[in-house]
């Protein structure tokens, strides 16, 4: 019998199983953010009774009253100011070192500095928590002054990635490109700017979406370095969770309030996601 046919009897079956599973793991991940947004309507009550049911009446005003009582509006605007000015430290800083590390005529060494900062990616923030704290102390980044510590512990925790995934990209493009501009006598930065950034936009949504989720997700740096007036969403939030007099329909609220921006920004961008991952891949 041919493998060929063997092959597409089993096609439909195929197609069914890899369909279920899809469907399965959809619902799977889908069902918590479901379960977030009916529970953010609920009291606190009905939270604690029965955690999965559904609200007797939708209670709106635990979003207006989560807005109020957590000062949501501060911690909206001070993850802002992070994320605004951490995406342009990494996405421009990524792109010019990986223009470097990429189109460099001194391969060897290109090599070993991205190894160099290819060493951020294994080292946890978790395990450097202490250092960094005390550093930033001592240069009176925390607390008050915290934000241009956040903004800078920020980008330095994105760069890496960042790096890695522009360089791979970047090495794809022809050399031709780069020739060319310099025969006409463009300098390195007006070949950098005027070439290669528009033929890497696909590379730098993809960095900016990650950094921006990382960046507006973060709890542990944001809760150490900074007091109450600079304090990011989710260290924000989490003073709901106070275990004596706990607000639980405060804090669904709030937590849905703080995730529909990036849920609407990566609606919108995901498939810069796949291009710039996989263009990289590919040209590489």
């Amino acid at each position: 019998m041919d493998k060929s046919n063997i092959i597409n009897k089993h096609t439909p079956l195929s197609k069914a199983v890899v369909y279920l599973l899809f469907i399965l793991f959809v619902l799977f991940t889908s069902y918590p953010l479901f379960w977030l947004g009916y529970s953010s309507l609920k009291t606190n009550s009905e939270i604690q009774n029965d955690s999965l049911a559904f609200p007797a009446t939708p209670q709106f005003t635990n979003y207006v009253q989560a807005w109020e009582v957590g000062d949501i509006g501060t911690g909206y605007f001070n993850s802002i100011i992070y994320l605004v000015f951490t995406l342009v430290i990494v996405v421009m800083g990524a792109m010019m070192a990986s223009y470097v590390f990429a189109k460099s005529p001194y391969v060897k060494v290109s090599k070993v500095l991205k190894a160099a900062v290819g060493l951020g990616i294994l080292i946890s923030t978790h395990s450097v928590m202490i250092p960094l704290f005390l550093m930033l102390k001592s240069f009176g980044l925390t607390g008050e002054n915290a934000r241009l510590g956040i903004i800078l512990t920020y980008s330095a925790v994105g760069m890496p990635m960042a790096v890695f995934i522009a360089t791979d990209f970047i090495k794809g493009l022809p050399d031709s490109l780069v020739e060319s501009a310099q025969i006409d006598g463009a300098g390195r930065f007006q070949t950098f700017w005027q070439i290669i950034l528009p033929m890497t936009k696909p590379v730098m949504a993809t960095m900016a979406i990650i950094t921006a989720l990382g960046t507006w997700n973060e709890f542990l740096l944001g809760f150490i370095l900074s007091n109450r007036f600079t304090k990011a969403l989710p260290p924000t939030i989490i003073a709901f969770a106070n275990p004596r007099t706990p607000n639980y329909h405060l804090q669904m609220a709030g937590l849905v309030i703080s995730i529909v921006p990036m849920i609407i920004l990566y609606s919108i961008f995901n498939k810069h996601i796949t291009r710039g991952v996989v263009g990289g891949a590919i040209k590489g």
